[in-house]
């Protein structure tokens, strides 16, 4: 059987990084292109179907893994306690028994905080009626919202065909030409 190279013991490490990448630039592209657009999904077979919620993280995992390393780690310290209590210092023990599962839940409950807020924004950004569907990206927010001083009205032109693009009236975010509503603030333009 002949080796392309590809497994060659004596092939230096950069080759083999090389490699690697561009498969996994292969990947991404294909990926990207065939499996993770919300259009495809009712067409993927189950398998595929896993892929593109794995990598859309539609679900976090993360809580459920805190919450096993959480009860692992309790139990750990608190038998590690148990066996200092008999074996060293019974007060050393007894401290490690109760302070570090302490601390433990502290750090647990702070990271869930952290989760869960996670969580109620992909819920909310999912839940949000954009219009048209489209959702706006991160550009699309600004930075700040002027008022008006002046109790006079503010006039707004409508832009000739080759002009600069339009904006919302209410509040400034910068619109598509076709566009019948804004995708920030949900204004109806037209």
């Amino acid at each position: 059987m002949y080796n392309y190279g590809f497994f060659n013991p004596n092939v230096n490490v950069a080759g083999g990084i090389a490699l690697v990448i561009i498969l996994a630039l292969v990947g991404t592209i294909l990926l990207y292109t065939f499996i993770l657009p919300d259009s495809k999904y009712d067409s993927l077979p189950p398998v595929l179907r896993f892929v593109h919620e794995f990598f859309k993280v539609k679900k976090l995992w993360l809580e459920a893994i805190m919450r096993a390393l959480y009860v692992f780690s309790c139990l750990f310290y608190i038998l590690i306690g148990i066996f200092v209590m008999f074996k060293s210092s019974f007060l050393g023990g007894l401290c490690m028994m109760i302070l570090i599962p302490i601390i433990l839940r502290l750090m647990y409950e702070f990271l869930m905080i952290l989760i869960l807020i996670a969580r109620n924004v992909m819920e909310l950004n999912n839940k949000t009626p954009w219009p048209k569907g489209i959702k706006p990206n991160a550009d699309s927010f600004p930075t700040t919202q002027f008022t008006s001083v002046s109790s006079t009205p503010v006039k707004f032109e409508t832009p000739a065909p080759d002009a600069a693009p339009m904006v919302c009236p209410k509040c400034g975010t910068k619109l598509e030409p076709d566009a019948m509503f804004c995708p920030v603030c949900g204004n109806k333009l037209k």
